[in-house]
Formats: C-alpha cells, sequence, structure tokens
C-alpha cells in the first residue's frame, strides 16, 4: 500500500520577507546563470538561495553552499522569515496560468509519501538518472536536513472523493494567493483530520507517477540509508491528477556540438531514415505531437524531415514496443548511438527552438533535432511497463514552484 501522510511544512511569513512573487523560484534544475542572478536581485530571502545552495553556479565555491545553505535556513527560521506549521497537514494548491493563448489549470496535493523501491511497483519512474545532479542533491540534503523542492507526482485519483474535498477546500480564502509570469498561484492549509484519513484512505491503493524529479526520489532513497532516521524514509512530493486537462507534455530539442565525418552523415541517415529537406514552418508543424515519430534537423544550415523506413524499424524492434514510437528513443537509439556514436557530453538539451536554431547559426551547435513531445498516454504506459526513456524525454508543463512550502526533517 502507498502511504502518504502530513507534515509540518515550512512556509515564508510575506509580512516579514516580502511578496511571494518575489520569493518563490522556478525548480533547481531549470535555473540558468542569468534567471540565478535576477532572482537573488528580486529579493534577499529568494528561495533560490537555498535550493541551489547560497552562491549557486559559482563553481570554485561550490564546497561552501551547501553549508552556506543550512546556515541561511537557520538564520531564516530564528528571525521568522520561514515558518513552520504547529501541526502536520496537507497543502491543497491550484495554478491557474495561460498556454498558447488558452486558459487552464491544475490543482495538486503537497503530502509526504514513504519512500518505496521501484521495484515494488508503487512507485513507477520512466527515465534514467545521472549520477552528477544526485550528488548535488545529497549534499545539499545532507547539510540542510531540509527537503526543499518536492517531485511532482501524477495519480489517476480515482477516488471521486478528493476533488470534492479539494473543491471545497478552494472555495475558501487561501493562505497564499499570488501571481508572476506563470499564472495565479493558491495555497490552502488543509488540518481537517477527518479529511486527511480519507485522503490516505483513497490514495493508498493507487500507483504513483514520478513525472518530475527522477534524481530528487532517487536521492531521498540514498540519504535515507545514510541518515537512517524515520524523517528520512519519507519524501515531500505533489500529487497531479493524471488525467487534469491543465497538464502538459512539452518536448526538449537535442544539440550536437560537433558532427564527425560530416560530409557523409546525411547519407548516413538516409539510410535508416526518409530525410526531406523542407522549409523551417514545415519542420517545425511536423514535429508537433504525431502517431509516427517524426524527427527535426538543422543540418549546415538547411531543415529537414526524418521519418522512420525499413532499416530504422528494424532497429527499433530491440526496443521494447511502449518506446518504438518515441522519437527521442529513435534519436538516441540510432542517431546518437548507431550513426555517430556520440556520448552525453556532445549533447545539450534546449526546451526552446528559436534559441537553438540562433546558436546554431551562431556556430555554437553543428547539428540540431527537433523531437515530438510524448503524449500522456505514451508516458503511462512507458511506466506501467516498467522502462525507461532516455534522458530529459518529458518537460511536465507548468512545472511546480519552490519556495511553497518544504519539509524540514530535523
Amino acid at each position: 500500500m502507498v502511504e502518504v501522510k502530513p507534515f509540518k511544512g515550512v512556509k515564508y511569513c510575506s509580512e516579514k520577507a516580502g511578496s511571494f512573487s518575489k520569493l518563490v523560484a522556478p525548480p533547481y534544475d531549470i535555473i540558468s546563470e542569468k534567471e540565478r542572478k535576477l532572482l537573488l536581485k528580486k529579493n534577499q530571502f529568494n528561495f533560490a538561495r537555498l535550493s541551489l545552495g547560497n552562491q549557486g553556479f559559482e563553481k570554485n565555491h561550490i564546497a561552501e553552499n551547501y553549508t552556506k545553505a543550512a546556515k541561511l535556513v537557520n538564520e531564516w527560521l530564528q528571525k521568522e522569515i520561514l515558518v513552520q506549521e504547529k501541526e502536520p497537514a496537507f497543502y491543497v494548491y491550484k495554478n491557474d496560468y495561460s498556454f498558447g493563448g488558452e486558459n487552464a489549470s491544475i490543482k495538486a496535493l503537497f503530502c509526504l509519501l514513504r519512500l518505496e523501491p521501484f521495484e515494488n511497483g508503487k512507485v513507477l519512474p520512466h527515465e534514467k538518472t545521472l549520477p552528477k545532479p544526485k550528488q548535488d542533491r545529497l549534499e545539499l540534503l545532507k547539510e540542510t536536513k531540509c527537503d526543499f523542492e518536492p517531485i511532482m507526482l501524477l495519480d489517476s485519483l480515482q477516488g471521486s472523493g478528493i476533488e470534492t474535498i479539494f473543491e471545497s477546500k478552494t472555495k475558501e480564502k487561501p493562505e497564499m494567493d499570488f501571481e508572476n509570469e506563470t499564472g495565479r498561484h493558491r495555497l490552502w492549509v488543509l488540518k481537517d483530520r477527518e479529511k486527511i484519513m480519507q485522503i490516505k484512505k483513497m490514495l493508498s491503493g493507487e500507483k504513483m507517477f514520478i513525472a518530475d524529479g527522477h534524481h530528487r526520489y532517487e536521492t531521498a532513497e540514498k540519504f535515507s540509508e545514510i541518515d537512517g532516521s524515520k524523517a528520512s524514509k519519507y519524501k515531500m512530493v505533489c500529487i497531479i491528477n493524471l488525467n487534469s486537462n491543465g497538464l502538459r507534455i512539452l518536448p526538449t530539442h537535442r544539440a550536437l556540438k560537433k558532427v564527425t565525418e560530416k560530409e557523409s552523415f546525411v547519407k548516413k541517415l538516409s539510410e535508416f531514415f526518409e530525410v526531406e529537406e523542407c522549409e523551417k514552418e514545415r519542420m517545425m508543424q511536423a514535429t508537433k505531437v504525431g502517431k509516427k515519430p517524426c524527427i527535426g534537423m538543422l543540418f549546415e544550415g538547411k531543415f529537414h524531415l526524418l521519418k522512420n523506413k525499413g532499416k530504422a524499424n528494424e532497429a527499433l524492434k530491440e526496443k521494447p514496443i511502449v518506446l518504438r514510437d518515441l522519437a527521442t528513443v529513435a534519436l538516441d537509439t540510432i542517431v546518437f548511438k548507431k550513426i555517430l556514436a556520440t556520448d552525453l557530453d556532445n549533447i545539450s538539451f534546449e526546451k526552446n527552438a528559436e534559441k537553438l536554431i540562433e546558436l546554431t547559426g551562431a556556430g555554437e551547435f553543428e547539428a540540431v533535432f527537433f523531437v515530438q513531445p510524448a503524449s500522456i498516454k505514451q508516458f503511462e504506459n512507458v511506466s506501467l511497463a516498467g522502462e525507461a526513456m532516455p534522458q530529459k524525454s518529458t518537460f511536465f508543463y507548468p512545472k511546480l514552484l519552490s519556495g511553497l512550502v518544504f519539509y524540514k526533517l530535523g
């Protein structure tokens, strides 16, 4: 059975810290150096000082960052910049936002989840992880004893009673209510013992899908092994309905710094794909969500479409059926491994297609590949099958803000 429970969340006191809109931050792993500096200028108590370590990306001070973050969180608690809930609670969250000219929203539940090994089949991953990010998060967790950022879990929330509780709670005045560039954000504190027990019971029989935060989940498991405390056996999570109309998966495109044997590259591609030179607009349109995998490419100033043909389909037969129609799998298996034999050090990941085109024109990259986003159904099928997509195959949107609430283990 999946076990969730309430916790004594730590939150900002806006009277002392300032506007919530200037205190919150994006998840640590999508903050660029430019954005880090802008966040720290917004407010001296901005959450990036904790989630990134006090100096963030200044590599020469990296060993000190975790210690500084630990000192800061204790200092802010003493000065009541941060305050801790007096009794355990769930936290109901709603984000109203606009995307592509349409209004949408997600509702979510912040709670603690008892850590479960993936092999138990209760918490399901869908992506592979890398060692470097996990080491960074482990050092921060060891120093601060704070679980600063939740992982995003998706759940079918089949118990309709949860929606009823959410609807009832969101009619009350929220404890946190602010707007920023990512929409309107509201947070309610749920302390009602009866409703908490109802939610715990309804979620106990569900499978949890990790949408975002694989590295943080595995880090929490490692820390629990090291720490051994009861508190470390739980990870702060934010649970969202898998079937929410407000949830989207966006693509993360790939760029290569170097292409070996450039003269024969297109010829080698044509052995596996139908390679069609086309206008940029056609390529962009073709690489939206589709039934068949399709990859866009910018190489030597020209746009192309790559569509699987015989040899590509043969190569992909080695993969489980749930992975065969994913553009990122075809790209990783055939282009990066079979044709180029390149590694991750040569690959950059970027969500903004126009930015990649601009950087390629400036000579930073020699080839760019534009991928279709996975669908929610593909994500679910891969997770249920116990398979893993290549790194950064899913970019769930909207992203959860950091700094709404966090879990202090000690």
